[in-house]
């Protein structure tokens, strides 16, 4: 997708969505988990309404999928607990008009992924059947998923998947 025609949001202001939320529910949110966590809501939001959440790509990092601007505006230690909002560049702090659906997706994915380790969160990021785990094998270091690989992977069988896995009771994404 061309970055000029994409819509979405500024990862930091879904980060500060999460982050928020993670307060609110008493759930910690590392700088890790924060990465990982937006690539999810980013996901689950393109295979519930067909647009993506974030206007900037997905790129196949080394140990997962990233979004560039987010992984560098965070603290570099993964096991860093955020507490406060990510401001930008200029100190301003980053917000979006996020609708209704946005944002009961991002609760729903801190809910479901947000307690549980990032271990567990690895497991669906880099499955073998990922689009993670494609673009990695393709060899040619970082580059952009392509989001349809996202889509596809965030729709049907998925949902069972994430059931699975968080092992809990609340149920996944359904909004």
């Amino acid at each position: 997708m061309n970055n000029a025609m994409r819509k979405g949001h500024e990862t930091r202001a879904i980060a500060n969505a999460i982050i928020s939320v993670g307060i609110a529910e008493n759930i910690d949110i590392t700088m890790m988990k924060c990465v990982k966590l937006a690539y999810l809501a980013h996901g689950w939001t393109l295979a519930l309404t067909g647009l993506p959440l974030s206007r900037e790509p997905v790129l196949a990092g080394q140990y997962g999928p990233i979004f560039k601007s987010l992984f560098k505006a965070l603290p570099m230690r993964g096991s860093t607990k955020l507490c406060r909002q990510i401001l930008r560049e200029d100190g301003s702090r980053a917000a979006s008009d996020f609708s209704s659906t946005e944002l009961a997706i991002i609760k729903r994915v801190v809910l479901t992924y947000g307690p549980r380790n990032t271990q567990d969160i690895n497991q669906i990021l880099q499955s073998e059947e990922g689009p993670w785990h494609r673009s990695v094998s393709r060899g040619a270091g970082i580059e952009q998923i392509d989001e349809n690989e996202i889509k596809l992977f965030f729709s049907g069988d998925r949902r069972e998947e994430c059931q699975r896995i968080s092992r809990s009771k609340i149920k996944c994404l359904k909004i």
